[in-house]
């Protein structure tokens, strides 16, 4: 929550995102917290929250990420 408390403009801003969002994320990342993820997904109107258990901060699969990237743009 670190990332809400510095500078929480880009966190308030979060409700007013109009466009559909992806928020993709491994959960082994020891970078940008996996808990951050579901917080920033639930703040968006129009979200999709990817949680992935075996990535670290980057994919390790790039064709699992293109493929869930293709679903939910076809769902929009």
């Amino acid at each position: 929550m670190d990332f809400t408390t510095r500078d929480p403009t880009v966190w308030d801003a979060l409700p007013n995102i109009t466009n559909p969002l992806l928020v993709a994320q491994g959960e082994q990342d020891v970078l940008v917290p996996a808990a951050n993820a579901p917080l920033i997904a639930a703040r968006v109107p129009v979200s999709k929250l990817l949680l992935v258990p075996d990535w670290g901060h980057a994919p390790k699969d790039a064709t699992q990420l293109v493929a869930a990237v293709n679903e939910f743009l076809d769902s929009h």
